[in-house]
């Protein structure tokens, strides 16, 4: 039997994480010849917006670039 355990995060610590920054990812099968790729979708859960990754390496620079997207549009208003 599997055991879970929550963590207990300090309100300060939780305060306005809940889902502003939280992803979804999704990784799509792999066959076995290619096993150590990976590729997938990314979803930020606060604004919806997807993005596709072929790469590991691309993971990085793609919740990077969702990050700003949605503080530049919280700047401007929008959203």
């Amino acid at each position: 039997m599997t055991s879970y355990q929550s963590s207990d995060y300090a309100r300060v610590v939780m305060k306005g994480l809940q889902h502003a920054n939280a992803f979804v990812i999704q990784f799509r099968s792999v066959n076995e010849s290619d096993a150590d790729r990976f590729s997938g979708r990314i979803e930020h859960v606060a604004s919806g917006c997807t993005a596709v990754f072929q790469a590991m390496e691309e993971l990085p620079q793609i919740l990077l670039k969702m990050l700003r997207d949605v503080a530049a549009e919280e700047e401007n208003g929008i959203g």
